[in-house]
């Protein structure tokens, strides 16, 4: 009888464990659609679906967009926003959450094949491999960012990736390339390395 209850009690706890699993991911899905279709009712309009749209682009001419936080108090500084007076904190927070987890993140990818796949690959592991051959601390976005200004062949980049572009595109390194590297696969690509892949590449980025 107690071996019963015990067995009834351990399928009550998985049962409720799998309904409560299945809730958050539920609640996550539908936070995520309600953040979206804010951006689309509040910003698509001005930004555009992608956040490029030529008349404003989110490219960080205005604003600092290395953080959500920094995002939503930079928010009421554009004259533009006043339009959207019906535009609560929680509105600023979901829509601005969407921009950085989507399409900010998109938009760091597009900039990765841009400016640095023509020497990284658009894996990272082809040509100049991003190994930490160059920089060792390869564990946060702070520092990948700091190592991209003290490579001398990102020099003639500059000019066109802004703070905002390098945040992003080091992000995308950090959150998707580095997390899909291997040691074995990196040193292979890197002995498959010549001389004309690095001339190519230096010709591409002056």
């Amino acid at each position: 009888m107690i071996r019963f209850k015990i067995i009834v009690l351990v399928a009550i706890l998985v049962t409720w464990t799998g309904y409560g699993i299945h809730a958050v991911e539920q609640t996550h899905i539908l936070a995520e659609r309600h953040s979206s279709e804010l951006y689309d009712q509040k910003c698509a309009s001005c930004h555009g679906s992608n956040g490029l749209k030529a008349f404003a682009p989110i490219d960080g001419s205005d604003c600092n967009l290395t953080s959500v936080q920094n995002m939503v108090e930079c928010y009421p500084k554009i004259d533009m926003h006043r339009l959207v007076s019906d535009c609560d904190d929680n509105c600023k927070w979901s829509t601005n959450d969407y921009i950085y987890d989507e399409l900010l993140y998109t938009i760091g990818q597009n900039q990765y094949l841009e400016f640095c796949a023509g020497c990284h690959g658009d894996n990272g592991m082809q040509g100049a491999v991003i190994d930490g051959s160059h920089c060792p601390d390869l564990n946060s976005i702070e520092a990948i960012v700091k190592c991209y200004a003290g490579i001398g062949a990102h020099g003639s980049l500059f000019s066109k990736c802004n703070e905002t572009c390098q945040w992003h595109t080091s992000r995308y390194i950090y959150e998707t390339l580095l997390e899909t590297l291997s040691t074995n696969d990196t040193v292979i690509k890197a002995e498959e390395v010549n001389n004309d892949n690095w001339t190519s590449c230096f010709i591409m980025n002056v």
